[in-house]
């Protein structure tokens, strides 16, 4: 259920027995991605240290997934427009990570790679150690390395209505597909054991599936 009779108490009556079955299910290179919002993001936090190790624990994201406006910019505080993602390793160092790149902005390629070889090549100089310089090639340039804020990753309201209706499955707190897709793709290999204990939408196994992961997603519900 979702609903806590004793509010944060009942909350971690229920998550802290599951996070350590989750951590004894997981694999050697295995981690367990935590989505969590601000209310108690800094409780979980602390178990799953004690759960984990805090050796173990890898990162915290935070999904910047919507603009405050319209009846979310109403009310006497500060719009919220953020959740956490908590990113747990069975063991740091053997865990599984394949490194992702964004692309450049329109604004960064308009600023650095400013420069255009003999052969139509577009580069930027760079100062590598004092006095040596090298160029970089933009179309040898991978992109900017993934951080931990995402902010190109929109909550499903926020996505044009013909997008939403391709996605939508009418869950509350269902996510968006390409939230799940980058957590798959940079957490996991091809032959990975995808599981979601709170599998609500069913969204996690569906992008599971198309990325060619085997999956087990369970609900209460």
């Amino acid at each position: 259920s979702d609903t806590w009779s004793d509010g944060d108490a009942s909350y971690l009556a229920m998550i802290v027995p599951r996070l350590i079955v989750m951590r004894e299910l997981l694999s050697d290179r295995g981690s367990l991605c935590v989505h969590i919002g601000m209310q108690v993001s800094h409780y979980v936090k602390i178990v799953a240290d004690e759960i984990f190790g805090k050796n173990n624990f890898n990162t915290e994201v935070t999904w910047s997934y919507g603009t405050p406006s319209g009846g979310r910019a109403a009310g006497n505080k500060i719009v919220k427009a953020h959740e956490y993602l908590l990113w747990y390793t069975k063991n740091y160092g053997e865990h599984v990570y394949h490194k992702e790149y964004l692309p450049y902005s329109e604004k960064y390629l308009a600023d650095r790679f400013t420069e255009t070889d003999e052969d139509g090549r577009r580069y930027r100089t760079r100062e590598r150690e004092k006095g040596r310089f090298e160029r970089q090639y933009l179309d040898e340039s991978k992109g900017v390395p993934l951080s931990t804020v995402w902010t190109d990753v929109k909550q499903l309201y926020a996505y044009h209505l013909l997008k939403r209706k391709r996605e939508e499955t009418g869950y509350d707190t269902q996510k968006p597909e390409a939230l799940l897709e980058r957590v798959i793709a940079t957490s996991t290999d091809e032959d990975s054991l995808v599981m979601d204990f709170f599998g609500g939408s069913g969204t996690t196994a569906a992008v599971a599936e198309k990325l060619g992961r085997r999956w087990i997603t369970t609900d209460l519900g």
